[in-house]
């Protein structure tokens, strides 16, 4: 998934726009004076694949996709906002 990058126009737009971003539940990766990476994790997963998924398994085994694929959606499918100074 690619960066959203959202620009500002001085410091402390930016400041503020991190503040924000950190209110709604984003993480600060990485920040300086002029960017900053802020990422939010993917969630567990959609409603609708964790029940395809229970569907599709054996009804004994369900547990363990629904886990990796909760863990692929919380990891590997993570949100990145790039705030940059103009």
């Amino acid at each position: 998934m690619h960066p959203v990058t959202v620009r500002v126009k001085d410091k402390k737009a930016l400041k503020n726009k991190v503040e924000d971003l950190k209110d709604e539940g984003w993480i600060v990766e990485s920040q300086s004076d002029e960017v900053a990476v802020l990422k939010r994790p993917g969630g567990i997963g959609r409603k609708r694949w964790h029940f395809l998924i229970l569907v599709f398994t054996v009804w004994w085994a369900w547990v363990i996709p629904n886990v990796v694929y909760a863990l692929y959606s919380y990891f590997i499918n993570v949100k990145r906002t790039i705030v940059k100074l103009e």
